[in-house]
């Protein structure tokens, strides 16, 4: 939900499922560490409250100027959170990624096609821990969505639901997917990769 009081946003957001509460809460401790590190991240308001076994958040809106983001750009913020992250030493879930996959390929009906899935998802696993970059932590949900250019130009990196410790190559790799389902040629993809 989305308040506006005194001219200013107000985000409301209840963490339903996708981790549990321990988990949420090392992820409102990791954007704090980059918030003190000059990182721009939403800004949590309140100490998290906990409805009916719910996280609730509060987080300041920030004022989108409805720019699209120069790619070369947002790989460098991109790569400036890698950075960064490189000195935080608090908890955070180890990725599982293709732990949802295999969740979701259990729940496929037999066919020729899912077969075919399950024969991708057996050389991607065969890859899983390979990095050239190494490891570190991860945004885990690169997209338009999830950063926000405000009015004096900066990009700020929102919703860190899925942040986790893992191969860097994940950050650029859900661009470069995004990239390509939008845009064949790749053009932006390779101008966010070389940020």
């Amino acid at each position: 939900a989305v308040y506006s009081i005194d001219n200013g946003a107000y985000f409301i957001k209840a963490h339903l499922g996708l981790r549990d509460i321990g988990e949420i809460l090392d992820q409102i401790k990791f954007c704090s560490f980059l918030d003190k590190n000059n990182f721009l991240v939403e800004e949590h308001l309140t100490d998290p409250l906990v409805i009916d076994d719910h996280l609730v958040t509060i987080t300041k809106g920030i004022p989108d100027s409805g720019l699209p983001p120069d790619n070369y750009v947002w790989g460098q913020v991109v790569k400036n959170l890698h950075i960064i992250s490189k000195d935080y030493k608090g908890d955070l879930p180890e990725w599982d990624g293709l732990k949802r996959v295999e969740e979701a390929l259990g729940d496929l009906e037999v066919s020729s096609q899912t077969e075919v899935f399950r024969r991708e998802y057996d050389r991607i696993k065969e890859l899983e821990n390979f990095s050239e970059l190494g490891r570190g932590i991860i945004h885990g949900d690169i997209n338009r969505g999830n950063t926000i250019i405000d009015t004096e130009g900066d990009y700020h990196l929102i919703d860190f639901d899925y942040c986790s410790r893992a191969p860097l190559e994940i950050d650029i790799a859900k661009r470069l997917a995004a990239t390509k389902v939008s845009k064949p040629d790749l053009s932006e993809a390779k101008e966010f990769f070389w940020g």
